[in-house]
């Protein structure tokens, strides 16, 4: 008896919506490279007329544009190849692009210090520890602009990532109190179960995290909604500190 795929194991509307996607993506471009190739000559298009925005927000928002295509193609090709790599490989490219985001466009393109946390968590999901240092070089904590949540998440984040209890400490009651509901609070709960050393917490914690995401309203690609990256990265994480 054959065993049953990951993608064949997906919902109906799950797969429905795999399917639909792919074609989307396959009918701009027929591969990852003819997507890049076409994106970097839009760019190029553009930056001659520039139309009010500098060069370096036009090559943040074509990288944005990339970051996003191979995050999504990555997983879909784990669903429809049945293959994890390329999961990985999709994810990867898609952290090093989000880097290179951060960095072309600046606090002029993300606005907050932030921002890129979600990018280094995409970092995390892959283990990708060079990538990672690259993220704690060169955005160092402390953060202070941009949404109270991510700001103190993303601090909680960069103190765990360092080992760094001291700091940790001067955050843990904020990351207590913290009045967030469902996913968000996940991952409060599960930088708190890491430095406590309280496998059982994290445990707990990244099970919510797989429960939510689907529901995350931030989360604009339905294919991210189908598999947890975030609990890939804290699993990581713990990997790393464990």
């Amino acid at each position: 008896m054959q065993t049953k795929t990951r993608f064949d194991r997906l919902p109906k509307r799950d797969r429905e919506e795999v399917l639909r996607i792919d074609g989307l993506q396959s009918s701009r471009a027929a591969s990852a490279v003819d997507q890049a190739a076409t994106t970097l000559r839009r760019l190029r298009e553009h930056r001659q007329k520039l139309q009010g925005r500098t060069s370096s927000s036009l090559l943040a928002g074509s990288l944005h544009h990339l970051k996003s295509y191979f995050c999504d193609r990555g997983i879909i090709d784990r669903f429809l190849k049945n293959d994890v790599a390329e999961l990985r490989t999709g994810v990867g490219t898609a952290a090093r692009l989000g880097l290179l985001m951060r960095v072309a466009g600046g606090t002029e393109y993300s606005s907050y210090d932030c921002s890129h946390v979600f990018d280094l968590i995409l970092a995390l999901a892959v283990d990708d520890k060079p990538l990672v240092n690259a993220f704690l070089n060169h955005f160092p904590a402390p953060f202070q602009s941009g949404h109270p949540a991510t700001v103190l998440m993303s601090n909680g984040l960069y103190a765990v990532l360092r080992d760094d209890r001291t700091t940790f400490v001067g955050l843990e009651q904020n990351i207590r109190d913290k009045s967030e509901r469902n996913f968000f609070r996940a991952m409060f709960d599960c930088l708190l179960g890491i430095m406590a050393d309280s496998p059982p917490q994290v445990e707990a914690s990244i099970g919510e995290m797989v429960k939510w995401n689907r529901r995350q309203e931030q989360l604009n690609s339905s294919m991210q909604k189908l598999t947890c990256l975030t609990a890939h990265a804290y699993y990581n994480l713990c990997r790393r500190v464990f």
